[in-house]
């Protein structure tokens, strides 16, 4: 097993649904098993996965049991020797998860690597930074990120 997407789940079963189309829709050239870690749903999110997406892994938690221990249990099922971790509300394109992939294999002194992240619109959306200050919270908030890259 190449990749393994675990994706944490709380009563979000819209965006769940269309992340895991999405997964699909990708179709990574790697064996990639994806796993859902439902933290106590109760809006039908495992129910969903469980009907349209059966060869989803599907871990219902009998509670929620947060960010951090949530998707543990979803990396302790994983078996890919990269693990990616999603959340629930966003779409992966065709390619992103080859590339990321190939990019690991290519430095082995990577240890994490992430996508560049999108907004709606398809605009970039600023996801890192070498430290936050002042200055370029301002600049964020004001706008100006794009003049002050």
């Amino acid at each position: 097993m190449d990749i393994s997407v675990v994706i944490l789940s709380w009563n979000d079963k819209h965006y769940l649904e269309v992340c895991l189309q999405s997964l699909l829709d990708a179709r990574p050239l790697r064996m990639m098993e994806i796993i859902v870690v439902d933290n106590a749903s109760t809006d039908g999110s495992p129910e969903m996965v469980a009907a349209l997406f059966p060869n989803v892994k599907l871990i219902r938690n009998a509670e929620n049991l947060g960010f951090s221990r949530g998707n543990n249990v979803g990396v302790k099922a994983s078996r890919g020797k990269y693990v990616y971790l999603l959340n629930s509300d966003i779409k992966i394109f065709v390619g992103c998860l080859d590339a990321l992939a190939d990019y690991l294999d290519q430095n082995s002194r990577v240890g994490m690597a992430g996508p560049r992240i999108l907004n709606r619109d398809l605009t970039h959306q600023s996801s890192c930074r070498r430290f936050p200050t002042l200055w370029n919270n301002f600049c964020e908030v004001a706008g100006l990120a794009k003049v002050f890259a």
